[in-house]
């Protein structure tokens, strides 16, 4: 045996411990990260990264291009088979599909993984001559298990032929010695495409006996276990009714459920194709393992939801499995014996004999009554216990009850009453039951009533046909908002009822379960998936959807809350509220306020409307406008304005400008006069200067002079006095050095005189 097997050896018994549950430290801890990916099962694990670990897992499907087709991250943790296995676990399952030569990367940020998925099959495990066969890469060795108590208790290698195909052998010692076994039900035979670096392609199989479920009420179906996957499975079938001879035959593949991508079957939907009777012969084969079934009288023929006891009748002396399902299969069981007179009795409503849990019937519940032989084939009857007579009421929309699944037939009598009023009942009205229009199969009652009586929050709704009486009492509930940007739908109900939101685009629907917070506010948010497995499909609502929302009592009836989506297509229109005119000039510190607008639209306005880009700055400015209707229409409108600078004057003599250096005395006191204007508007206030500053400067030997006549006394305080603005700037003691002195107002603007000191 050469290096790469003898390593490739080793890395696959580390693979089969680690299956097993025993610690990386106590086998390969010092191995880089690896991929273990389960083709058929839509697997992937990473292996090898730190626990904690958050790990991206991307794939390039080689069907469309280079470029990463699927991403999805998770956190090196614990398995669940075994608390000492940390793995990243990936399952695909309804997510991503991936094919033998796609590209997988997995990595914790600092240390990637990279493998390309390999062509890795398990075709045949034939238990009568203890083979295993399959489909590989041409040259790959692959190592095949068998295990039972230990995992990969009985092993071989194998090359892939040139053709594709393997096949090993378990019946005959293998090249080393391997010791041989013989396969039975409760095996499970596994494939690995292993690597130099431990990541691998795997199929495995749990080796059964092959059973059938025989379905015996509508729908009348059969469902194969047992065989392999994508094994042609061929039913026949004896009718009892006509003597000796096959009166129906079909045939289909094993493959993986739609309710359960790792439960594989084969699946005979009988349909109006064959009816089955007690006493018909099936079979069922893969053309190398074939059981036979004789269908069993098995019937299901009352269920009391008031007392929980269930009945039927059957094959005498038979012992039946009588499961109730709610949140899972089976979910309180009874076994019942089937009497000499053919019937048999499961209380549900009293605990079994051996102490089993009581269940009170909902509608909704499935009943199954299974009659099952020694080789786990079983006669099945699927009952559902059904929902009650019902009827809604809708306050906000026409104004109608609608009654539901009422014998037809049926004079229906609807009252309402509102207990404030002193009448009683206050509405009163009788229809016949007839067919749903959208369902001949299904009863249907429409009270429309909108011009006769308004229905109000706390009215009491009766509907009766003489013997059953339903009662409701209008609930408190209402959609509030529709925002079409993010698919939210917000109402109010009372606090913590449980509000079902659905709406429908087109051909796609979808459904969401709320309830309310303490306030009353609930919010149905069809942008992401829900929590529930029939809250996965999203719906981006559109202007001409249709968003019911319904409350129910505890007896199925309920009141509903419409919503139609209007197929607005027009904006709303703006309307500006301020005093800022397109295209004005405004002074500074003479700016209007700041403007608001108001939006109106036939279909609601969607929040406020709202003004962007004032300001009060020197410059010119744009103002947005932006409202947004129930539609989800947006108007915009803007209007632009212009910010000006005062207009400053001075400095006035004896101070002179345009760069002239003013010669003075040192520490003599020089008036500075000036004025300043808004348009034609003189400003008077002190407040309007934000600064009188000087500092010293070089002296520019080439500027004009001019000695300064008049010298001021006295207080040097900013004042306004005379028509001006008059400040005493008393000098600095420094001959011979140079100041400019600039006078700031409030928005900026400046005035700037030059003295040097003698």
């Amino acid at each position: 045996m050469n290096i790469k097997k003898i390593f490739n050896l080793i890395m696959a018994i580390a693979f089969a411990f680690s299956l097993l549950g025993i610690p990386a430290s106590a086998l390969a801890q010092e191995y880089s990260p690896n991929i273990q990916v389960t083709t058929s099962r839509l697997q992937i694990i990473g292996s090898g990264w730190p626990v904690g670990s958050e790990i991206t897992l991307s794939i390039d499907g080689v069907a469309n291009g280079a470029g990463v087709d699927y991403t999805e991250k998770t956190t090196m943790q614990p398995s669940s088979w075994d608390p000492y296995t940390i793995v990243a676990n990936f399952d695909l399952n309804g997510n991503f599909t991936f094919y033998p030569g796609d590209v997988i990367t997995m990595t914790d940020g600092s240390i990637p993984m990279t493998y390309t998925v390999q062509v890795v099959t398990l075709t045949n495990i034939d238990t009568q001559a203890d083979t295993a066969s399959g489909t590989g890469t041409p040259g790959d060795q692959l190592l095949i298990c068998v295990s039972w108590i230990d995992f990969c208790a009985f092993r071989r290698y194998v090359i892939v032929d040139s053709s594709g195909d393997w096949v090993v052998d378990f019946s005959q010692p293998g090249p080393d010695g391997q010791e041989t076994i013989d396969i039975l039900p409760g095996y499970n035979v596994r494939v690995i495409d292993q690597d130099e670096y431990g990541n691998h392609t795997c199929e495995f199989w749990d080796v059964q006996f092959p059973d059938m479920e025989v379905t015996t009420n509508t729908p009348q179906h059969i469902i194969g276990s047992g065989w392999l996957i994508g094994s042609e499975i061929i039913l026949s079938i004896d009718s009892a009714s006509n003597g000796v001879g096959i009166d129906y035959t079909e045939k289909t593949t094993m493959q993986p459920t739609q309710w359960d991508a790792n439960s594989i079957k084969a699946i005979f939907q009988l349909d109006q194709k064959f009816t089955l009777h007690p006493g018909d012969i099936i079979t069922m084969t893969d053309g190398v393992t074939p059981i036979n079934y004789t269908v069993q009288e098995l019937e299901l023929t009352n269920i009391n939801v008031q007392t929980g006891v269930v009945s039927g009748t059957g094959t005498p002396g038979d012992q039946l499995l009588i499961c109730v399902s709610r949140t899972n299969f089976c979910t309180v069981r009874r076994y019942v014996t089937v009497d000499s007179s053919e019937d048999w009795i499961a209380d549900f409503g009293q605990p079994g004999p051996e102490g089993q849990e009581t269940i009170i019937l909902q509608p909704g519940d499935e009943v199954r009554p299974i009659d099952q032989d020694e080789n786990g084939n079983r006669t099945v009857q699927l009952w559902t216990v059904p929902i009650p007579p019902y009827f809604t009421v809708r306050a906000n929309y026409d104004h109608q009850v609608e009654a539901y699944l009422w014998d037809m037939g049926d004079t229906l009598t609807l009252t309402i009453d509102n207990p404030a009023t002193a009448n009683n009942p206050d509405y009163t009205a009788t229809q016949t039951t007839g067919t749903a229009p959208w369902d001949p199969s299904q009863t249907y009652v429409l009270f429309n009533f909108s011009d006769a009586y308004d229905i109000q929050l706390g009215d009491v709704v009766d509907i009766s046909n003489g013997s059953i009486t339903k009662t409701t009492v209008v609930s408190n509930l209402t959609i509030t908002n529709v925002h079409l940007d993010t698919d939210i739908v917000e109402g109010t109900a009372e606090p913590s009822q449980i509000i079902n939101v659905r709406t429908c685009w087109q051909d796609i629907c979808a459904n969401r379960d709320e309830t309310a917070a303490q306030d009353g506010h609930w919010l149905a948010n069809f942008a992401i998936p829900g929590e529930q497995d029939w809250e996965q499909d999203t719906l981006n609502i559109q202007p001409g959807s249709w968003i019911d929302s319904s409350v129910s009592d505890e007896d199925y009836d309920s009141t509903m809350f419409g919503w139609y989506v209007p197929t607005d297509m027009t904006p709303p229109t703006i309307t500006w509220v301020g005093n800022i005119s397109i295209g004005y000039n405004y002074y500074f510190d003479f700016v209007p306020s700041e403007p608001t607008c108001i939006a109106n639209d036939l279909s609601g306005v969607d929040g406020p409307c709202i003004v962007m880009g004032y300001s009060t700055t020197i410059g010119a400015h744009t103002l947005t406008a932006t409202a947004r209707d129930m539609a989800g229409n947006i108007a915009t409108e803007k209007r632009s304005y212009t910010v000006l600078p005062w207009t400053l004057k001075g400095f006035y003599q004896p101070v002179d400008m345009n760069d002239v250096y003013n010669i003075v005395k040192g520490d003599s006191t020089v008036p500075l006069k000036f004025e300043i204007f808004a348009s034609s508007t003189e400003l008077t206030d002190i407040a309007y200067i934000k600064s009188l500053t000087y500092v010293q400067t070089s002296c520019d030997v080439n500027a004009t002079t001019d000695e300064i006549e008049t010298i001021a006394t006295g207080n040097t305080s900013l004042r306004y006095l005379d028509g001006q603005f008059i400040y005493n700037w008393k000098t600095p003691n420094t001959a011979g050095r140079c100041y400019r002195v600039t006078m700031t107002t409030i928005d900026n603007s400046t005035l700037v005189a030059y003295f040097k000191l003698k």
